[in-house]
């Protein structure tokens, strides 16, 4: 009778590998002048993460499992039985059928299909499990199933009657990339004409074998199998290790199963305990945390070199362009669009009234069409300037400065009620008042308007650079030159070169050049 022991003859190899640090360690990028914010928060998102994806990768026990590839079923022996020699039906139970292997000639090869698909579901996990039920006579030294081409194996579970061992064979490729066969051998009596479940388990350099549900060994393979699957016409076989009929299996086949991912053996023994995580998916943790390790690494050099940049931006002067209809101007320029001038700053255009000049005049003057005011020329008279818009009553004259020109209306004198005798005058006074009247005030402070009286005298002074003019004019509506208290033109003019002491004749020179 078999003993159901656990061997612990060899060490368990995911220890040494469980006692190292889970968590990320990072190397201090170079010339780092100080840890910052988004480095820091970079780092413990990059902790968190990797913790998440450990939690997310390990299946819990009560998962739902993967019921493999089955190898029984893709040869379809119980519909194409009679083109499979050395194999008959020898029970059907709970309509499960028990498949026979006998004779020396036979050839129980997969399909390329199902070949192919097994290759690629075992690239994509460091865990894969052969799981069989059967039943082998004694003494036989059989192939239970096997990857190989020819007499060479890649992948083979094997039982051998005469020794009592079961053994895997697995292919390493060495670090010249050469392919060297390696085996795991198991001592245990499988050949005894008694039914047994064997899970042989493959988690990353881990090995383990159950039977009848019972962990016997659990072991370190000191070389890694290769799944790759590198090996050119390989093919995939059951009860045998290849086409010449070698290591024939004989005995029954009731279930023959691959099937990948951790866990497994849990497909035969749906009681049993699993273990978090497998050897292999630590593997691939690792791997993974290797990746990450790498990628922060990436990161933390980019994010220096980002915050080196953005250190050189806050020190210089950025300029921005501005596109106004699709005119680009340059960051400071500055130009007038009718009465408004715009400033392109940082990107960003900016209106506003056009600044003026500052005018020293007393009355600027703003001409249709201008944006800024300006001065008008001044006017000069008995040798002194006035300004445009100023006003001035000279002797019986009220004058205006209008842009160099000095514009003269004569005072309307008003009628006196008296004699002749009785009227009296004044120095610098115009008009003649009667005596004994109270409240006179002078013409000066009177400053009739009158432009718009009849029978009046308007006198333009033009003012130039060179000579001064004097022009009267009589106005078209006086009809009596008489009528302005006995005066007439010939009096008025008498009476407007006394109060200018004018000389028609006289040419005087401006002194000034900016009369004009």
């Amino acid at each position: 009778m078999n003993k159901h022991l656990w061997n612990s003859d060899t060490s368990w190899g995911c220890v040494p590998a469980a006692a190292t640090t889970t968590t990320t360690t990072t190397t201090p990028a170079p010339r780092r002048p100080r840890p910052t914010l988004a480095l820091t928060t970079l780092t413990t998102l990059a902790h968190l993460t990797t913790i998440l994806l450990l939690l997310l990768l390990a299946p819990g026990p009560g998962g739902a499992l993967d019921p493999g590839i089955d190898l029984l079923d893709a040869l379809s022996l119980h519909t194409n039985l009679s083109q499979y020699q050395g194999v008959t039906v020898t029970d059907e139970y709970q309509h499960q059928r028990v498949y026979h292997l006998s004779g020396g000639d036979r050839n129980l090869v997969l399909p390329t299909s199902v070949f192919h698909r097994a290759v690629d579901q075992m690239k994509r996990t460091a865990d894969f499990t052969f799981a069989v039920v059967l039943k082998q006579e004694q003494a036989n030294s059989g192939t239970i199933v096997s990857f190989s081409n020819g007499n060479n194996r890649y992948l083979e579970l094997q039982s051998s009657g005469r020794r009592d061992e079961i053994r895997f064979h697995y292919t390493h490729i060495t670090a010249a990339g050469e392919p060297l066969m390696r085996y795991e051998s198991f001592p245990y009596r499988l050949a005894d004409d008694a039914e047994h479940k064997v899970a042989l388990t493959v988690s990353g350099t881990e090995v383990q074998l159950y039977i009848d549900c019972h962990p016997l060994y659990k072991r370190v393979m000191h070389f890694l199998p290769d799944r790759n699957f590198s090996a050119s016409n390989m093919q995939l076989f059951v009860g045998q290790r290849n086409s010449n009929s070698h290591y024939l299996f004989k005995g029954d086949l009731k279930d023959l199963r691959i099937i990948t991912g951790p866990y497994g053996y849990l497909s035969q023994c749906e009681l049993m305990d699993a273990q978090c995580p497998t050897c292999g998916q630590f593997l691939e943790y690792e791997k993974t945390l290797a990746k990450f390790q790498q990628s922060l690494l990436s990161l933390q050099v980019q994010l220096v070199a980002a915050e080196n940049r953005i250190t050189h931006l806050e020190k210089c002067d950025c300029k921005k362009s501005c596109l106004i209809d699709g005119t680009s101007k340059d960051d400071g320029d500055i130009w007038d669009i009718g009465c408004s001038q715009c400033k392109c700053e940082s990107g960003v255009v900016t209106c506003g009234p056009r600044p003026c000049p500052e005018v020293k005049c007393k009355h600027p003057v703003l001409e249709k069409g201008a944006c800024c005011p300006k001065c008008l020329k001044n006017c000069y008279i008995n040798k002194k300037d006035y300004e445009h818009g100023d006003k001035q009553i000279l002797g019986c004259r009220n004058c205006s400065c209008i842009d160099g020109n000095m514009l003269c209306d004569m005072l309307q004198c008003p009628e006196l009620k008296c004699p002749p005798e009785q009227q009296l005058s004044v120095t610098d006074e115009c008009c003649k008042f009667c005596q004994g009247i109270v409240g006179h005030q002078s013409s000066q402070q009177q400053q009739p308007q009158l432009p718009h009286q009849p029978h009046q005298l308007r006198h333009h002074y033009l003012g130039t650079t060179s000579t001064s003019v004097l022009r009267v004019v009589v106005d078209p509506l006086r009809e009596d030159p008489d009528d302005a208290g006995g005066g007439g033109d010939v009096e008025d003019e008498r009476l407007l070169q006394e109060q200018l002491q004018l000389q028609p004749d006289r040419e005087r020179e401006v002194e000034d050049g900016e009369d004009e």
